[in-house]
């Protein structure tokens, strides 16, 4: 549950929190300064400018998946020659997974994903406005001129996609439960009582077999297009 989640980090996002609070931070350069003021020892920040692109791979796909917006836990397990999808609204150890066969979907990422390398028409937008208001924010004292150059210079590399800077999924370590999980005694008071009645409903997830019109396909027109239009 949001608020509940008790991780390590938990303190650290709190010092940033106090150090952020009442600042005006104009640019990336300065939230970065800040960061590393807020707490010690000193932590690493890095901008994640670019991503790679899963939801492409997953495009190509004949089997999307329907149903999967409210449940908080999954697994994916390789039973035999088949990935399991496991899931259920909560991870309560003592609720069990129900699963749902999705070997063809996770089929599509047997190769690499690309980088992004388009802009999606609103963020194109967006960074257009910015640009156009530039010169207001410099005339009502917003940006100082360093940072008016900054954010000009920063909306100019928007069309640059540079390689992540983040790991692929698959170099990422193996998945080890360390110690066993205790669950969080649920307190008895009503307001919380009535808040888990809320979010006991259970989700249904499962798979949409895509059909393609015939004029698509003798058109040459991408499975990927298609979607996205």
């Amino acid at each position: 549950m949001v608020g509940h989640t008790h991780e390590d980090v938990d303190q650290m996002f709190s010092r940033i929190s106090i150090q952020l609070g009442n600042k005006a931070i104009k640019t990336l350069d300065q939230l970065h300064e800040e960061l590393k003021r807020a707490y010690h020892p000193v932590p690493s920040t890095v901008h994640i400018d670019n991503m790679w692109d899963y939801r492409a791979l997953a495009l190509h796909s004949p089997i999307q998946l329907a149903g999967h917006k409210n449940p908080h836990s999954f697994t994916f397990r390789l039973v035999e020659d088949s990935v399991k999808m496991g899931y259920k609204e909560w991870p309560m150890e003592r609720v069990a997974n129900k699963t749902v066969d999705i070997t063809e979907l996770a089929s599509a990422f047997n190769v690499d994903p690309m980088p992004l390398s388009t802009i999606p028409e609103k963020g194109r937008k967006l960074f257009e406005a910015m640009s156009v208001d530039i010169p207001k924010w410099e005339k009502s004292g917003t940006l100082g001129e360093d940072e008016k150059e900054w954010w000009i210079r920063h909306l100019q590399t928007m069309e640059i996609f540079n390689e992540p800077v983040v790991a692929q999924a698959k170099d990422l370590p193996q998945f080890r439960r360390i110690c066993p999980v205790q669950e969080i005694q649920l307190a008895v008071g009503e307001d919380l009582r009535r808040h888990m009645l809320s979010l006991t409903q259970e989700s249904t997830v499962r798979k949409i077999f895509l059909v393609y019109p015939l004029d698509i396909i003798l058109n040459n027109i991408s499975i990927n297009q298609f979607l996205l239009h």
